[in-house]
């Protein structure tokens, strides 16, 4: 469950909007009051720190959370995963070595693993790769916004609008991001629920999930975000293998789409072992 504390002023409403994905993962138990959206069949929930709605919230992170193991599963068979064409060699050529190989521990920190796919006729991009840090060390600083640029150069501004205190542990909050494309240039803006809490599964870490949210129930989200980050310890050293699951969503053609997401894992990955 969630509390409101003194602390915090009350948010504003933000609107979720809840797919029937995201349904069949609520606690069945705690009835989630939703309300129908007009520009499409689905419903939405409001979103807001305010006093009787914080059950209701860790019912949605909840679900958020068991839905976003689920996509980020090995064993998930019922996605279907592309190799990039780098990726494909790699694997092809360290077939029979053990993810636990220390040759493999090396190629993973120097290397980014990609696969794209389709999730609910949304395209995604899943990376992986090892950053020299804790998990605790790297949750930590992907949750600051005042410590962006040091990863994301195109970013041009991230700031966090109001927060929840999960019992769960971590942090969940609502964040505005404001980007510039790489490659084609241009600007996206993002309104987004993020949420981190700590693995509870035999290796230490933590996974953060963002989600767009709108302002108004009857808006579209022009630019929807989606990402997933997994951050797992690895035994015996201070280090994090990172996955992250992100929809590829751009104002931009899209024949450019993948050379744009393959350009910011890249870069992405690039910056944060510069930071170690």
């Amino acid at each position: 469950m969630l509390y409101a504390t003194t602390s915090i002023t009350p948010s504003p409403t933000y609107f979720l909007d809840v797919p029937d994905v995201l349904l069949s993962k609520m606690d069945n138990d705690i009835e989630v009051p939703l309300m129908k959206c007009e520009h499409n069949a689905g419903e939405c929930f409001a979103i807001n720190n305010n006093a009787g709605n914080e059950t209701y919230v860790q019912t949605i992170l909840d679900a958020l959370i068991r839905h976003s193991l689920e996509l980020l599963a090995d064993n998930n068979l019922s996605i279907k995963w592309q190799p990039d064409d780098t990726t494909k060699k790699i694997l092809r050529q360290n077939i029979s070595t053990s993810y636990e190989d220390v040759q493999w521990m090396q190629l993973l920190e120097e290397q980014v693993l990609k696969w794209t796919t389709q999730v609910d006729n949304t395209p995604m991009l899943k990376t992986r790769g090892i950053i020299n840090m804790t998990p605790n060390q790297l949750n930590n600083l992907l949750l600051d916004c005042e410590r962006v640029q040091e990863y994301n150069k195109c970013s041009l501004g991230k700031k966090d609008i109001c927060a929840f205190h999960p019992l769960c542990g971590g942090e969940a909050k609502i964040v505005e991001h404001v980007m510039q494309i790489p490659i084609v240039g241009g600007k996206v803006e993002t309104l987004s629920l993020t949420h981190s809490r700590p693995l509870v599964d035999d290796n230490a870490g933590f996974v953060i999930v963002s989600r767009s949210v709108k302002k108004e129930l009857n808006d579209t989200v022009g630019n929807p975000c989606f990402s997933i980050s997994s951050l797992r310890s690895i035994a015996g050293t201070e280090k994090t293998e990172l996955t992250t699951l992100t929809s590829i969503s751009l104002p931009i053609p899209k024949f450019l789409m993948h050379r744009v997401a393959f350009y910011g894992a890249d870069d992405f990955f690039c910056n944060l072992r510069k930071i170690t």
